[in-house]
């Protein structure tokens, strides 16, 4: 199986990359959707956060809570994500166990290390992404600068950069592109 994860920013365009990959015929999977349709309720999961954090009420995982755990204590977000992260893999690798080629829409590409993968990069200047955030979401440009800078990381180097500062049918061609160059279409 070959593993393409898309990633990138907030508001830079990688889901509509990843649905545009969709609707050509591939199989793309978001691993935000894999977490909180499956891990966040197993109950593996769900006695892990417990253990660690004790941020579990009445049987499920008291998301609020536990936001507020990780705002006080910033250095456990690396003890969830090492809670999260196999499990939300270990489903996606299940998942695509059949197919030739895979995509996932990934917003910690870092949870795929050990496993073999592309990553495509999906971009944008923060000015266009903060307006994207704006317009999706309905924030602030307080909120979303807060937003941005709890979530900056180094990006790892990416196998392909998708430029999404265009118009959409341009950003399609890129993506056709992208596809064509890989071999995939």
């Amino acid at each position: 199986m070959r593993l393409i994860a898309v990633t990138g920013p907030m508001g830079s365009g990688k889901s509509t990359v990843a649905n545009y990959i969709k609707s050509r015929g591939f199989a793309v999977y978001d691993c935000d959707r894999i977490f909180n349709t499956g891990v966040i309720n197993s109950p593996e999961y769900i006695a892990e956060i417990d253990r660690l954090f004790g941020t579990v009420k009445d049987g499920k995982v008291d998301k609020k809570a536990l936001a507020a755990h990780l705002a006080a204590h910033p250095g456990d977000v690396a003890l969830l994500n090492a809670a999260a992260h196999p499990k939300v893999i270990a489903a996606l690798l299940e998942k695509a166990k059949d197919k030739d080629v895979v995509f996932a829409e990934v917003q910690v590409p870092e949870a795929l290390e050990g496993t073999p993968h592309e990553l495509w990069l999906v971009t944008a200047p923060e000015r266009v992404r903060a307006a994207r955030v704006a317009v999706r979401d309905g924030r602030s440009e307080e909120q979303i600068a807060a937003m941005f800078a709890l979530r900056r990381r180094n990006e790892q180097p990416a196998d392909r950069v998708i430029d999404s500062d265009c118009c959409p049918d341009e950003l399609y061609r890129r993506v056709d592109r992208a596809l064509a160059e890989e071999g995939l279409i």
